[in-house]
């Protein structure tokens, strides 16, 4: 008796196949946001209905790979780029550019030195790794985490 014969993989036993494939894709692609498992997850509804007309596995199966190869080759790309999450810029990113005063005398070496920008104190790095004194005015150049990447204005 052959696996993919009628007799073992009957009408439900297909339905039930497609429909837990589909649930195990969705919830994939729920994590993942990346629109590879949502490709398979419309693969296996494809199939899904397939069953419904009592084809044979093999022609599920194959229903199945071409829906999902085909939605993987052309609609993925498209998708994930109309969808593509972009950076947001933060509060802290507007003071990327602005100038501030050294509080604290910055050196990469000893991993020390805060400023002063807008009355926020932060923790601060020069771009080089040269000491900028107390009271220097800085140029903000980037943000680190919770550090500002800086440098002495000129």
């Amino acid at each position: 008796m052959d696996f993919l014969s009628i007799d073992i993989f009957d009408f439900v036993n297909s339905l039930l196949l497609w429909s837990v494939l589909l649930l195990i894709f969705t919830i994939i692609e729920l994590f993942t946001y990346e629109f590879f498992s949502l490709c398979f997850g419309f693969g296996s509804v494809s199939a899904l209905v397939a069953s419904l007309f009592d084809v044979n596995i093999l022609v599920q199966i194959v229903v199945f790979l071409v829906v999902s190869g085909l939605l993987i080759v052309f609609i993925r790309p498209i998708a994930y780029k109309l969808l593509k999450v972009t950076h947001s810029p933060t509060n802290s990113d507007m003071l990327i550019g602005k100038e501030g005063i050294v509080v604290e005398k910055i050196s990469n070496l000893e991993q020390s030195g805060r400023v002063n920008v807008f009355g926020q104190n932060w923790a601060a790095r020069n771009v080089t790794d040269a000491k900028i004194e107390v009271d220097s005015k800085i140029i903000v150049k980037k943000i680190e985490g919770v550090t500002l990447i800086v440098e002495l204005k000129e």
